[in-house]
Protein backbone atom coordinates (compact mmCIF):
# COMPACT_ATOMS: atom_id res chain seq x y z
CA UNK A 1 0.00 0.00 0.00
CA UNK A 2 1.09 3.50 -0.67
CA UNK A 3 0.32 6.94 0.70
CA UNK A 4 -2.14 7.32 -2.20
CA UNK A 5 -4.29 4.60 -0.57
CA UNK A 6 -4.56 6.62 2.65
CA UNK A 7 -7.76 8.57 1.80
CA UNK A 8 -9.57 5.32 0.89
CA UNK A 9 -8.40 3.61 4.09
CA UNK A 10 -9.53 6.58 6.18
CA UNK A 11 -12.91 6.63 4.45
CA UNK A 12 -13.41 2.89 5.07
CA UNK A 13 -12.37 3.29 8.68
CA UNK A 14 -14.68 6.30 9.17
CA UNK A 15 -17.62 4.37 7.69
CA UNK A 16 -17.04 1.41 9.97
CA UNK A 17 -16.59 3.69 12.99
CA UNK A 18 -19.93 5.27 12.14
CA UNK A 19 -21.58 1.85 12.14
CA UNK A 20 -20.03 1.07 15.52
CA UNK A 21 -21.31 4.37 16.93
CA UNK A 22 -24.84 3.59 15.72
CA UNK A 23 -24.67 0.09 17.21
CA UNK A 24 -23.52 1.37 20.59
CA UNK A 25 -26.36 3.90 20.52
CA UNK A 26 -28.86 1.11 19.85
CA UNK A 27 -27.55 -0.79 22.86
CA UNK A 28 -27.96 2.31 25.03
CA UNK A 29 -31.58 2.66 23.89
CA UNK A 30 -32.32 -0.99 24.68
CA UNK A 31 -30.71 -0.65 28.12
CA UNK A 32 -32.56 2.59 28.91
CA UNK A 33 -35.90 0.98 28.06
CA UNK A 34 -34.92 -1.91 30.34
CA UNK A 35 -36.06 -4.34 27.64
CA UNK A 36 -35.26 -7.88 28.72
CA UNK A 37 -37.51 -9.97 26.51
CA UNK A 38 -36.31 -12.55 24.01
CA UNK A 39 -36.36 -10.13 21.11
CA UNK A 40 -34.19 -7.61 22.96
CA UNK A 41 -31.74 -10.30 24.07
CA UNK A 42 -31.45 -11.63 20.52
CA UNK A 43 -30.86 -8.10 19.25
CA UNK A 44 -28.16 -7.53 21.85
CA UNK A 45 -26.42 -10.76 20.86
CA UNK A 46 -26.46 -9.76 17.19
CA UNK A 47 -25.12 -6.32 18.00
CA UNK A 48 -22.36 -7.86 20.12
CA UNK A 49 -21.34 -10.12 17.22
CA UNK A 50 -21.33 -7.16 14.84
CA UNK A 51 -19.28 -5.06 17.26
CA UNK A 52 -16.71 -7.82 17.54
CA UNK A 53 -16.34 -8.08 13.77
CA UNK A 54 -16.27 -4.32 13.20
CA UNK A 55 -13.65 -3.89 15.92
CA UNK A 56 -11.37 -6.40 14.23
CA UNK A 57 -11.78 -4.68 10.86
CA UNK A 58 -11.26 -1.19 12.30
CA UNK A 59 -8.11 -2.35 14.13
CA UNK A 60 -6.69 -3.65 10.84
CA UNK A 61 -7.56 -0.42 9.04
CA UNK A 62 -6.09 1.67 11.87
CA UNK A 63 -2.82 -0.27 11.65
CA UNK A 64 -2.64 0.35 7.90
CA UNK A 65 -3.45 4.04 8.35
CA UNK A 66 -0.78 4.51 11.03
CA UNK A 67 1.75 2.77 8.79
CA UNK A 68 1.02 5.16 5.90
CA UNK A 69 0.19 8.51 7.53
CA UNK A 70 2.65 11.28 8.25
CA UNK A 71 4.56 11.05 11.49
CA UNK A 72 2.80 14.16 12.86
CA UNK A 73 -0.60 12.45 12.38
CA UNK A 74 0.22 9.19 14.17
CA UNK A 75 -0.66 10.43 17.67
CA UNK A 76 -4.06 11.71 16.56
CA UNK A 77 -4.83 8.46 14.72
CA UNK A 78 -3.93 6.34 17.75
CA UNK A 79 -5.97 8.51 20.16
CA UNK A 80 -9.08 8.24 17.96
CA UNK A 81 -8.63 4.49 17.65
CA UNK A 82 -8.21 4.00 21.40
CA UNK A 83 -11.25 6.13 22.22
CA UNK A 84 -13.42 3.93 20.02
CA UNK A 85 -11.95 0.75 21.50
CA UNK A 86 -12.86 1.84 25.03
CA UNK A 87 -16.44 2.66 23.98
CA UNK A 88 -16.81 -0.74 22.28
CA UNK A 89 -15.36 -2.56 25.29
CA UNK A 90 -17.79 -0.77 27.62
CA UNK A 91 -20.75 -1.57 25.37
CA UNK A 92 -19.80 -5.23 25.01
CA UNK A 93 -19.36 -5.48 28.79
CA UNK A 94 -22.86 -4.01 29.26
CA UNK A 95 -24.26 -6.58 26.84
CA UNK A 96 -22.46 -9.39 28.64
CA UNK A 97 -23.79 -8.20 32.02
CA UNK A 98 -27.37 -8.15 30.69
CA UNK A 99 -27.06 -11.62 29.20
CA UNK A 100 -25.77 -13.00 32.51
CA UNK A 101 -28.21 -11.11 34.75
CA UNK A 102 -31.46 -11.67 32.88
CA UNK A 103 -33.25 -14.69 34.38
CA UNK A 104 -34.96 -17.30 32.29
CA UNK A 105 -38.65 -16.62 31.76
CA UNK A 106 -41.15 -19.12 33.14
CA UNK A 107 -44.36 -20.21 31.53
CA UNK A 108 -47.33 -21.85 33.23
CA UNK A 109 -48.31 -25.03 31.43
CA UNK A 110 -51.44 -27.07 32.01
CA UNK A 111 -50.48 -30.72 32.11
CA UNK A 112 -52.55 -33.19 30.13
CA UNK A 113 -52.53 -35.66 33.02
CA UNK A 114 -54.43 -33.38 35.33
CA UNK A 115 -55.80 -29.91 35.89
CA UNK A 116 -52.97 -28.75 38.18
CA UNK A 117 -50.71 -25.97 36.94
CA UNK A 118 -46.97 -26.46 36.93
CA UNK A 119 -44.31 -23.84 36.41
CA UNK A 120 -41.55 -24.94 34.06
CA UNK A 121 -38.53 -22.96 32.86
CA UNK A 122 -38.94 -21.84 29.30
CA UNK A 123 -35.43 -22.56 28.04
CA UNK A 124 -36.04 -21.27 24.53
CA UNK A 125 -37.59 -18.11 25.98
CA UNK A 126 -40.46 -17.99 23.53
CA UNK A 127 -44.13 -17.69 24.28
CA UNK A 128 -45.56 -21.19 24.42
CA UNK A 129 -49.23 -21.87 23.98
CA UNK A 130 -50.48 -25.21 25.24
CA UNK A 131 -53.94 -26.45 24.46
CA UNK A 132 -55.65 -28.06 27.41
CA UNK A 133 -56.85 -31.56 26.56
CA UNK A 134 -59.67 -32.98 28.66
CA UNK A 135 -58.82 -36.19 30.53
CA UNK A 136 -59.80 -39.40 28.74
CA UNK A 137 -62.44 -41.61 30.26
CA UNK A 138 -61.00 -44.67 31.97
CA UNK A 139 -60.47 -47.70 29.78
CA UNK A 140 -60.53 -45.68 26.56
CA UNK A 141 -57.42 -45.54 24.42
CA UNK A 142 -59.18 -44.58 21.22
CA UNK A 143 -57.04 -42.33 19.07
CA UNK A 144 -53.91 -42.87 21.19
CA UNK A 145 -50.84 -44.46 19.58
CA UNK A 146 -49.64 -47.72 21.02
CA UNK A 147 -46.23 -47.59 22.67
CA UNK A 148 -45.60 -51.18 21.57
CA UNK A 149 -45.13 -49.98 17.99
CA UNK A 150 -42.67 -47.19 18.71
CA UNK A 151 -39.66 -47.02 16.43
CA UNK A 152 -37.19 -44.12 16.50
CA UNK A 153 -36.66 -42.39 13.17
Amino acid sequence: MTEEDLPRLRARCAGNRSVVTKLTSKVEVILQKAERDTKARDRLQKIDTMLKGKTTLINQLDDQIVALCKVEEIEKEIEEAEELKVRVMDTRADISDIMKATPLHTTKVNLVAGPAETTMPNLVQDNVQVQEIPPMSSGSSQGMPSLNHFSPD
